[in-house]
């Protein structure tokens, strides 16, 4: 009788850390499953800010560029001035597409940054045309453009873009918060799985 209550208690605690092992198991890859899909978001979410914060720079020195274009009135320098705008739209370019690939988890704040940069088109197609009337000598019709539809265009999409920055800073936030109370999780799970690993092996 003794032995039977043995092997049955031996088989109970031998059955009990199969369990537990195995729950850890579980919980430890859907918890580190998750944590790196957060990470993976975070990892994004400030790419894409460097990269919003990047298109905002470029954008600034483009507007300088064409207003000291419109006054220069050298034509070498406004070549010069002109291939810098043209260089610096393609990277914008480039940088935008990297933008919306990286919120494709975020599908409203994609649809709207996407308009944003659709009025940030506009903005470029606009400002070759005051580089060609600046080249033409026609200063002020030059200055017109600049200082109404395109100015007011161009501080719609300027906002826009830092209001972005900030969602995106606000869920990163969220997401490192999140992260780390899945790892305290995790890591409060794996202790007392051990406990109780540690107090059956004491049993017997």
């Amino acid at each position: 009788m003794k032995r039977i209550s043995t092997r049955t208690k031996l088989l109970f605690g031998i059955l009990v850390i199969v369990l537990a092992i195995t729950t850890i198991l579980v919980v430890s890859y859907h918890n580190l499953t998750s944590i790196q899909k957060s990470q993976h978001e975070m990892t994004n979410s400030l790419e894409t800010i460097n990269l919003l914060t990047q298109i905002r720079s470029d954008e600034n020195r483009l507007r300088a560029l064409v207003l000291e274009m419109i006054i220069v009135e050298d034509r070498d320098h406004q070549e010069l001035m002109e291939r810098q705008v043209v260089e610096r739209h393609g990277t914008i370019e480039t940088r935008v597409d990297s933008v919306l690939n990286n919120l494709s988890h975020y599908p409203q704040l994609r649809e709207d940054v996407a308009i944003l940069f659709d009025s940030m088109l506009v903005v470029h197609k606009n400002r070759v045309v005051n580089m060609e009337l600046a080249k033409s000598g026609k200063t002020k019709e030059a200055i017109d453009l600049v200082t109404t539809s395109q100015e007011s265009r161009y501080n719609r999409v300027r906002s826009g873009l830092l209001e972005v920055e900030k969602q995106l800073a606000a869920s990163t936030l969220m997401e490192k918060a999140e992260v780390e109370s899945k790892t305290q999780r995790t890591i409060t799970i794996l202790i007392i799985s051990g406990v109780i690993i540690f107090l059956i092996a004491l049993w017997f």
